[in-house]
């Protein structure tokens, strides 16, 4: 309705469970005042948090993820090993996710044929 505009406002709700494409409901509530730009029921639009990312802060992509939301996991391959790692999540986008720990600078993680995969599964990296 707005198109361009931006608009400031304060995260009051974030859904405790995502849906399938790891996405949340989240209530936002902004200062519905100015008169040339009235806000009504029924209006919906993209939304996006800043937040500052340390320097050092590693981005995995989304397809790697495997498990549950609170219990995020992720292939990592090493000398054509797959290993099952437990990872911490912060911020995420539709595309990558912003990993906390448990994965270092360098670490190779499968983005595709996790199905196919178990612990100590042997695999040839294609890129």
């Amino acid at each position: 309705m707005y198109a361009g505009e931006v608009i400031t406002g304060k995260v009051d709700y974030i859904a405790a469970r995502g849906d399938a494409a790891h996405g949340y409901a989240v209530k936002i509530l902004v200062d519905n005042h100015r008169r040339d730009m009235v806000l009504r029921a029924g209006i919906y639009g993209t939304a996006s948090v800043a937040k500052d990312l340390q320097a050092a802060t590693l981005i995995a992509p989304r397809a790697a993820l495997l498990g549950s939301t609170k219990n995020p996991q992720v292939f990592v391959i090493r000398n054509n090993v797959a290993t099952l790692r437990s990872i911490v999540t912060g911020f995420a986008n539709s595309e990558t996710v912003e990993v906390l720990s448990g994965l270092q600078p360098g670490d190779i993680v499968a983005t595709s044929g996790q199905i196919n995969l178990a612990e100590g599964t042997h695999i040839e990296i294609i890129r």
